[in-house]
């Protein structure tokens, strides 16, 4: 597996809590978080199995 991926996936979760600590983004904006969350964990299940 190219080892790129796990540490980009790193990155995205990163990029995830510091959207999740913004607080200029209103709580309507909470279902986008989730989704992309919701992504995040498939990408990871995804990279599992290229290992």
């Amino acid at each position: 597996m190219l080892m790129v991926w796990p540490a980009m996936l790193a990155l995205a979760r990163d990029y995830l809590d510091k959207l999740r600590a913004d607080e200029r983004f209103s709580g309507n904006f909470a279902p986008c978080l989730q989704a992309l969350a919701a992504h995040l964990d498939e990408a990871a299940r995804r990279i599992d199995r290229l290992g």
